[in-house]
Formats: C-alpha cells, sequence, structure tokens
C-alpha cells in the first residue's frame, strides 16, 4: 500500500498544478520601445502669430498638426521609429499674423500664405521654415513631380542646391534663425549662425520693400511677397530671376539689384543698430548669394503695375487712315489724350492696342544709361487712301509691323513708344509710317 501511494504522488502533484484556482503568474513587461523624437518647427518671416502647422511623413500614414499661438514655435512628438523625409507646412490662419522686419509691424497672414520645408529624417529637432526652405521645396516638387514620392535622398540634394545659391553662408538651410518679433527686436539678436540667419531675412525683407518704394508701389507685407518670388526663381535650381525661360513678375523682386540691395540694407541696419556691426561684418566677409546672370533679357522691367501719362507724337500720314482698333488706337494719339501702360504676368499692354507683348527681351543701352527694351510683332491690317479729287476712298492691305519700346533710366520706367509701319501689297508698294507716338509715364497705381 505505502508503494502504491508513493506511485500516486507525483501525479497528484502535477494536477494540482493545472488547478484553475491556482493563482495567475504576473507577466514580464514587454521591452520598452524608443521614445518618440521631440521636434520643434521654428517659422520665419518674423514672428509667426496664430499660424497653422502641420507635420507629416512623405509617403506614409503619420501626421500631426498644431499651431505656432502667439510664442512663435510649434512643437511635436514624432515616432523615432518613423522614416523620412518630412513635410512641415505652415499656413496663416483667419487670425494669423507675422511681424514684418521691413515694416516694423504685424502683417495679415491667410489660411492660402504658405511656407513649407522638407526635412530628410529626424536628426533636426528644431526645423527652420523660411524662403529658402520653401524654395528648396518647390525645386524638389519639380523635380520629383510628387512630393509624396520624394525620397530623403532627393530631399538632401534639394536643400543643397538652394543652399549654396542662396544661403552659402551657412552649413544647413534648414538652421531654425533667431526669431525676430515685437519682444525680441533686430538689435537683440546674437553673433551665431542663427542670429545671423536672422539678419539676413530681415536685410532681405527690406530690400524687397525698398525695391517696392522705388517703383511706387507699397508692399503691404515684404517679407512674404519676397519669400514668394524667391521660391518661383528657385524652383527650376537657378537663381537667376527666372522661372524657367520666364521673368519673375514682382515688385518686390529684381535677380539684378538683389545683392547690392541685400548689403546696403544691412549696412542701414549696423547703422540704425550698433550692437549689430559685429553680425554684418561677419555677413559682408561672406558671399550671401550665388547668383546666375539671366539670359535672354532684363529682369529690372518685369514687374506688374498700371502706369498713366500722356500721348504725344502723330499717327498717320499722307491721307492714310487706319481702320478698326488701330484706327481708334491713332485717333487717341492724334487727341494726345492719356495713355495707358500695363505690366503684369509677364506680358505689356497698351491701352487702345489690340495687342499685348511679352517680356523677352534683351536691352540696347545709351551713353546716357536708359535702356530700351523693344517688342515687334507683324500685322496683316488694313487702311484707306483718300482717291484726293477722284473722291472717294479706297481700302488697301498692307502687312504692318509694330514695335513697343519701354525706356527704362535707372530703376525707373520713363517712357513707352509705339511704331507703326505698313507696306501695301498689289499695285501700291509704298512704305507709310502709320503711327510714331510716344506716351511719358509716372510712377504705377
Amino acid at each position: 500500500m505505502r508503494t502504491s501511494l508513493l506511485l500516486l504522488l507525483p501525479a497528484l502533484l502535477l494536477a494540482g498544478c493545472n488547478d484553475s484556482d491556482a493563482p495567475a503568474t504576473a507577466a514580464s513587461p514587454p521591452p520598452a520601445g524608443p521614445a518618440p523624437v521631440a521636434v520643434t518647427v521654428t517659422p520665419s518671416l518674423g514672428q509667426v502669430i496664430n499660424g497653422s502647422v502641420t507635420l507629416e511623413q512623405l509617403g506614409g500614414a503619420w501626421s500631426a498638426s498644431g499651431t505656432t499661438g502667439s510664442s512663435g514655435l510649434a512643437s511635436f512628438l514624432v515616432p523615432a521609429d518613423l522614416a523620412g523625409p518630412f513635410l512641415i507646412t505652415v499656413c496663416g490662419s483667419a487670425t494669423g499674423q507675422y511681424f514684418d522686419e521691413a515694416l516694423l509691424s504685424l502683417s495679415a497672414l491667410g489660411p492660402a500664405q504658405c511656407l513649407r520645408a522638407v526635412t530628410p529624417d529626424l536628426t533636426r529637432t528644431n526645423v527652420g521654415v523660411t524662403a529658402f526652405s520653401e524654395a528648396a521645396t518647390q525645386y524638389l516638387e519639380n523635380q520629383v513631380g510628387n512630393l509624396e514620392t520624394a525620397t530623403s535622398t532627393q530631399a538632401s540634394n534639394a536643400l543643397e542646391v538652394v543652399r549654396e545659391q542662396a544661403l552659402p553662408e551657412l552649413d544647413d538651410l534648414l538652421l531654425a534663425p533667431v526669431v525676430v518679433g515685437a519682444d525680441t527686436p533686430v538689435s537683440s539678436l546674437p553673433d551665431t549662425p542663427a542670429g545671423r540667419f536672422a539678419l539676413k531675412l530681415a536685410g532681405l525683407a527690406r530690400a524687397a520693400d525698398a525695391l517696392g518704394d522705388s517703383r511706387g508701389v507699397t508692399l503691404t507685407a515684404p517679407a512674404f511677397a519676397f519669400a514668394e518670388a524667391l521660391g518661383l526663381d528657385l524652383a527650376d535650381g537657378t537663381l537667376d530671376g527666372q522661372d524657367g525661360s520666364s521673368y519673375i513678375v514682382s515688385p518686390a523682386y529684381d535677380i539684378h539689384q538683389l545683392g547690392t540691395l541685400l548689403e546696403t540694407e544691412l549696412d542701414e541696419l549696423a547703422a540704425e543698430n550698433s550692437s549689430l556691426q559685429a553680425l554684418v561684418d561677419s555677413l559682408d566677409s561672406e558671399t550671401l548669394l550665388a547668383i546666375t546672370a539671366p539670359t535672354g533679357g532684363d529682369a529690372l522691367i518685369s514687374w506688374q503695375g498700371s502706369y498713366s501719362g500722356t500721348w504725344n507724337g502723330n499717327a498717320t500720314a499722307g491721307g492714310f487712315s487706319l481702320s478698326g482698333a488701330l484706327g481708334a488706337f491713332s485717333s487717341q494719339v492724334i487727341s494726345g489724350t492719356g495713355c495707358g501702360v500695363n505690366i503684369g504676368n509677364g506680358t505689356l499692354s497698351v491701352e487702345g492696342l489690340p495687342w499685348s507683348f511679352d517680356f523677352d527681351l534683351t536691352p540696347t543701352t545709351t551713353a546716357s544709361g536708359t535702356r530700351s527694351y523693344v517688342f515687334t510683332r507683324n500685322d496683316n491690317v488694313s487702311f484707306s487712301v483718300s482717291l484726293g479729287g477722284f473722291g472717294g476712298t479706297i481700302s488697301l492691305p498692307a502687312a504692318m509691323t509694330t514695335t513697343v519700346t519701354l525706356n527704362m533710366q535707372g530703376d525707373v520706367l520713363k517712357s513707352v513708344a509705339v511704331e507703326s509701319a505698313g507696306v501695301t501689297s498689289g499695285m501700291l508698294a509704298i512704305d507709310v509710317s502709320l503711327i510714331d507716338a510716344t506716351c511719358t509715364v509716372s510712377a504705377p497705381t
């Protein structure tokens, strides 16, 4: 009997191990995953207030949104295991504003006014979103077609292409600049890379404002106007005042004067704030812009505006008279009434003329420094010839060449001249001057 009890004991012990009333053993906690990465977004046109900010993984599902509030910054926690690149978009809002460093006041920043940056990975924990990052994003978008397909390598290359030309004094285009606002004036900037970056942004905003003033245009948001133009310029990867083969049309942007205007404004900032002299000296010792000379024309004339003046000259000669719209235009010239010239979207139009003219120009320069830009077009028209003593008129077809010449002195559009000459066809093969008139213009409205 003792033997059988001993044999049963192990079985009874095993049955006890499977008893459902036995207490459960606590499971070991899973190994801790990597902590999320804290990323700060620092937009700068000057301090951005109540800006809407999104951070999203390109080609992935993760995204987050926030606001700059009154601090001008936005913070995010990003899962550490997410692969880049990441797109940051900063837009205004119904109550959005930014501190414009040219105006030294707040300018409205609406929901459709945005700056972006593409950061290749999470190694930057404070990302600057500026006019330069927007330019790099436009270039990247131009290269890949759809940002969602961009790789981290492509994003890095885009940043470097723009940095080498527009921000060569810095090692990182996505460096967060010191934010300038009403409570943190430009005079307080430190002599650090972030401080020098902020000073350059202030100088460019002031340069845009000064250029607008010289062209008779009052800019309500100079820093943002400059950012828009810079993005268009560098979308093709070249800092040359052109978007592909089209000139940048903006009263805030002139590639020929950009470097000089920036240097002037930086020197003026140092004169106004002695504390900035060391920063300005640091920037003066660097190449701040690597500009490629534009081809096929001169961007000095490519700004928008509506100019007005008075016609002087003559129209028609020797009993010839133009028909249709050109006839009405010749009457306008003969009467010496007001003239209107509109420049915008890369074209020029003259009130009363049935045609507009594009900007693909190469200037000629006179000894006095006047630059002349000539637009030419050829058209088939008709004009009437008086039969004199025979009475009546006859209408004759003609091949007519019209040229419109813009004459500029320095940065100022001085006059627009219109000349038309025709050659009749058929039995009367004669050259005839039909229009020869000049409109002396004033600053645009």
